[in-house]
Parts: structure tokens; C-alpha cells; sequence
């Protein structure tokens, strides 16, 4: 195993590296739900009685795997927007490691039950492009999952990702305009590639290459600040 994990990382020259590695860790991640606020252990129904409520929904880089709860983007954008003057503001979690884009509409209902989110991120689709699923079903689960939040009137953050530059032309093409694509039909605020500055640099990620480090999460919540403000 790690015979075949070292050959393969040295295969993966493409601009995008951090997410080949992504990749080959996969199946070996748990499915781990984090249905709680992001600063503390307080359930979603304690977050609905007070200020403005943002619902995270992602795979295992809005979870934040192997690194605390207090050092993923939710959470660290949660305190950045609460020094900016948002004091009863609370961003919950809702990453599962290994999650496509199929998990984001039940994700969304289930917390539906119990409170209205004020905004909607969505950080799903990089495990869609890693696994080579089709752009045509990931675009029609977005679409599903947004429009839900637009008919409670949930403004909305889509992040954005790119495919793996070594799976040819036509599909990282395909993949990648399926985002942007969804963004203008559904006029959602849009940030291209929530990685970008992070993706392929090992000084910003976990010793496995596959997850982010905090610093790296650092710069991730930087990019999804400037985004988020401009919405609240």
C-alpha cells in the first residue's frame, strides 16, 4: 500500500496535485457528520434562537479532517466574521468526509427541520471530479439543492472546484463550467476555485498531502471572508 501510494503521488505532476492526493485517499476516509455548530459542541437548534446562521455544507474540507474544530475554514470564518462586527453570528458545519454532490439536498432538508439558515455555502463536487462521476448529475444535484434554498429565500455562496488536469479535455471542461453555469442560472454568488493559493503547496497541508493544515485553512477562510461579507 504504500509502496503504491508512493508511485502514484510521483505520478501526479498536474497543477493540481493536492487534489490527485484527494483522490487516493478516498475510500480510505470514514463518513463522519459534523451536524453541530462549529465553535462549540451546541446543537443546530441552539444556533437557531440567536443572530445570523450560515449552514456550511461540504465534504471532508469543510469537515476538517484531522485537524481541530476550531481550526476548519467554518469555524475560523465564523471568529473573522464575529471581530467584524457580526456578534451573534454562527456558522454550523456541515461537512462529511467523502461526500458528493448527491449528500448536499439531504444535507439541506435535514437542517431545514429544525432552523432556516440566514446563507447557504456549498463546497460540494470535488469528490464528483475526482471519481470521474458526470458533470450532468452533479450539475443537476446542485441545481436541486440551491433551488431548494432559494424558495426559503437562503441566500447563497457556491465554491467552486477544478478536475484533475490529467483526466484529459473534455471533462475537467465539462466539469468545471458546470459550476459556473449553475452559478448564472441560479444568480448565487460564485467564487471559482475555493483552493486557489492552497492546492499543491505542502506547506499548506496535512503530511499525507491530502487535507489542509491550518495555515492552509487560514487562507481558504480568507478567500470565502471576502465572499461571505459582501452577502451579509
Amino acid at each position: 500500500m504504500l509502496l503504491r501510494r508512493f508511485t502514484l503521488r510521483n505520478r501526479f505532476t498536474g497543477a493540481y496535485p493536492y487534489l490527485f492526493s484527494l483522490f487516493m485517499a478516498y475510500f480510505m476516509l470514514g463518513s463522519t457528520v459534523l451536524w453541530g455548530n462549529s465553535e462549540t459542541g451546541k446543537s443546530a437548534d441552539n444556533a437557531k434562537k440567536t443572530g445570523v446562521r450560515i449552514l456550511a455544507i461540504g465534504d471532508s474540507l469543510t469537515f476538517g479532517y484531522e485537524v481541530g474544530r476550531e481550526k476548519t475554514w467554518p469555524a475560523l470564518l465564523q471568529k473573522k466574521l464575529r471581530e467584524h462586527g457580526f456578534d451573534d453570528l454562527r456558522v454550523i458545519n456541515a461537512g462529511m468526509s467523502g461526500a458528493t454532490s448527491a449528500f448536499g439536498l439531504s444535507a439541506l432538508k435535514f437542517h431545514l427541520k429544525r432552523y432556516t439558515p440566514d446563507l447557504l455555502i456549498y463546497a460540494l463536487g470535488a469528490n464528483d471530479g475526482l471519481r470521474g462521476l458526470d458533470p450532468g448529475a452533479m450539475e443537476d444535484n446542485m441545481k436541486k439543492t440551491l433551488s431548494l434554498a432559494k424558495s426559503k429565500n437562503i441566500k447563497i455562496l457556491l465554491l467552486g472546484m477544478k478536475a484533475p488536469p490529467n483526466y484529459g479535455k473534455t471533462f475537467p471542461t465539462n466539469f468545471e463550467a458546470a459550476f459556473s453555469r449553475v452559478a448564472k442560472e441560479q444568480q448565487v454568488a460564485f467564487i471559482p476555485f475555493f483552493l486557489e493559493g492552497v492546492a499543491g503547496r505542502p506547506e499548506l497541508n496535512q503530511p499525507d498531502g491530502i487535507h489542509p493544515n491550518p495555515k492552509g485553512y487560514e487562507i481558504i477562510t480568507e478567500t470565502i471572508f471576502k465572499a461571505t461579507v459582501k452577502l451579509l
